[in-house]
């Protein structure tokens, strides 16, 4: 098997694994863990990375998998696929999720299969690009020039009007691509939304105010919604 696509498997019940588990040779997939638990999750994650996620959502999902699928997105900026229905809960902590399927909670195995099967191949060129960021590159169209675009330089992304303004050194190129969208094809950990016109490089925050809600990065004072500052607030480490 050359370049398998490893997928951790954040589930409860045996036919999403059965399913898994039987399209492992077709689609060069291995299952590295199958957990519920936070620290399990993220330890494989470290002892035998994945490629993408795959969740169990036919049912209520409970806290510990909401929160393990967040702490993973946060982290790694996995491509994640959500079976069943999609929670509320998910989407007010994650700034994207990949692809969410309605699966039915009675689904035979051979469903789940053919659906998972689906939501790979489709997914199949970004997990392929999340296993090879060191060769992904970000263009831009200006004139009749692609221009190349440092992903280590981006400064910050600004949403302005229906275009989304990227900040790289001392350069602003305006691209026409929704912010949601823009974060997806990113795939960096670094760049986290913190309201709902801003995401910034954590890695060039100056300081965060706590009191005005507001991060400075280079001149500007950037606010930070209450919707994201929890998300902020994990990213960091505090002494």
């Amino acid at each position: 098997m050359v370049n398998p696509i490893k997928v951790l498997v954040v589930a409860s019940e045996s036919p999403v694994i059965q399913a898994v588990d039987s399209l492992r040779e077709r689609l060069e997939l291995i299952t590295t863990r199958v957990t519920l638990d936070p620290l399990v999750g993220l330890t494989s994650m470290l002892e035998d990375p994945a490629n993408f996620v795959l969740l169990d959502a036919r049912d209520e999902v409970s806290l510990e998998a909401i929160d393990l699928v967040h702490r993973l997105k946060l982290a790694n900026g996995l491509p994640l696929v959500i079976l069943g229905k999609t929670p509320v809960s998910l989407i007010t902590q994650m700034s994207s999720f990949d692809l969410a399927i309605p699966t039915a909670r009675n689904a035979s195995i051979d469903e789940i299969a053919n659906i998972i099967d689906e939501a790979i191949i489709g997914l199949n060129g970004l997990v392929r690009k999340k296993m090879h960021t060191s060769e992904f590159q970000l263009y831009t169209k200006i004139g009749n020039k692609l221009k190349r675009i440092d992903i280590d330089k981006i400064r910050y992304i600004e949403v302005e009007g229906k275009y989304c303004s990227i900040k790289v050194g001392d350069r602003k190129y305006n691209v026409k691509v929704s912010m949601k969208d823009l974060v997806a094809r990113l795939r960096d950990p670094r760049f986290i939304r913190v309201s709902r016109n801003f995401v910034v490089n954590i890695e060039l925050i100056e300081y965060i105010d706590t009191f005005n809600f507001s991060i400075k990065l280079d001149d500007m004072d950037i606010p930070i919604s209450r919707t994201y500052k929890d998300q902020l607030m994990d990213r960091i480490e505090l002494i």
